[in-house]
């Protein structure tokens, strides 16, 4: 009797191709549920974002705003600031710097102050190049912005650190503070100010003349010499 050839029965064989495609479907089934819902959370992720810039943007704009709504409004400061004394005490024992902060509530971040009560005459900028003279550096804070708020100014201390182990260079951050500062603000002029040097006069106004002048012509150093 011929045998006939073996043939492999129809449901064994449609059971062995299901069970190959049934991992590929599911593989591919999982990759797009997974893309899909990282796209979503994707768009989640970055709508957070623009929002929370916007937020700060708008309260920003509506910051300056109201601070430039209000100094609108306000007369000029007098030309002659009315609190000058003349000869101040300079303190220079250190202190720390929460004794320091608590003192100067009243400046912005960022060592920003302006005048509340009339709109001030000159915008200055202080820049200050800076290394290694932290003891130094608290005294000339806790000195100066008394010193400024007396003479009625808007201004901001631009403390510039030099971070690099090598020679300090005194010109370069010069230049590096009035780029950084022209960057926040039209100021209308620029003192380049040594730490080391402290004001004893509030008559010496840090203001913005017409030419540039030589703030620190008599030093205690030199037995105030000129």
């Amino acid at each position: 009797m011929d045998k006939q050839p073996a043939t492999e029965p129809s449901g064994l064989s449609h059971t062995c191709r299901w069970t190959t495609r049934v991992p590929v479907i599911v593989v591919v089934v999982f990759v797009v549920v997974q893309f899909v819902y990282g796209l979503s959370l994707h768009h989640r992720w970055l709508g957070a974002v623009v929002m929370v810039e916007r937020v700060v943007n708008v309260s920003s704009c509506r910051k300056e705003w109201f601070n430039q709504h209000v100094e609108s409004r306000l007369e000029n400061c007098p030309s002659v600031p009315p609190k000058l004394s003349g000869p101040i005490p300079v303190n220079t024992v250190e202190r720390n710097w929460t004794a320091i902060s608590r003192e100067n509530s009243n400046v912005e971040p960022g060592g920003l102050w302006r005048p509340r009560d009339c709109m001030a005459r000159h915008h200055v900028a202080i820049v200050v190049p800076y290394r290694d003279r932290e003891w130094q550096l608290k005294v000339f804070v806790g000195h100066m912005h008394k010193f400024l708020e007396k003479q009625q100014l808007n201004y901001g201390i631009y403390i510039v650190e030099e971070a690099l182990p090598t020679r300090f260079n005194r010109a370069m951050l010069m230049n590096i503070g009035y780029a950084e500062a022209s960057k926040q603000a039209n100021y209308s002029c620029y003192i380049f100010h040594d730490v080391d040097l402290l004001p004893e006069d509030d008559r010496n106004i840090y203001s913005c003349p017409d030419q540039p002048r030589h703030m620190s012509v008599a030093v205690d150093k030199f037995k105030y010499k000129y």
